[in-house]
């Protein structure tokens, strides 16, 4: 196995392992992965959730949302403890980190 395939399929059984929601968002957060946590956090499919913008899984947050993209102009992570979202009418008391990924 070459180390590259090695590493990805490391990396992927983490990411599958976790038990904290994780998901890669694009500049305009539409969702491009979801590990199984935040399949369950969603109640939806990866394949459902690919392609969809995280505000129409959220029908309310008490943080702006558009602060998730903040990161991707300072390079800087945030998080904030004690957010709440609203998903499929639960409310969902949530830790919530985003942080600016390159994949270069």
């Amino acid at each position: 196995m070459m180390q590259s395939d090695h590493n990805g399929a490391l990396a992927a059984a983490i990411l599958g392992n976790l038990v904290t929601a994780t998901f890669l968002l694009d500049e305009k957060l539409i969702i491009h992965y979801a590990n199984p946590s935040a399949e369950q956090l969603f109640s939806q499919s990866l394949k459902r959730l690919q392609g969809t913008p995280l505000s129409q899984l959220i029908q309310h947050a008490s943080m702006d949302l558009a602060l998730f993209t903040q990161p991707l102009q300072s390079g800087q992570s945030i998080t904030d403890s004690d957010v709440t979202f609203v998903i499929n009418a639960k409310p969902i008391m949530l830790e919530v980190t985003v942080s600016p990924l390159s994949l270069h």
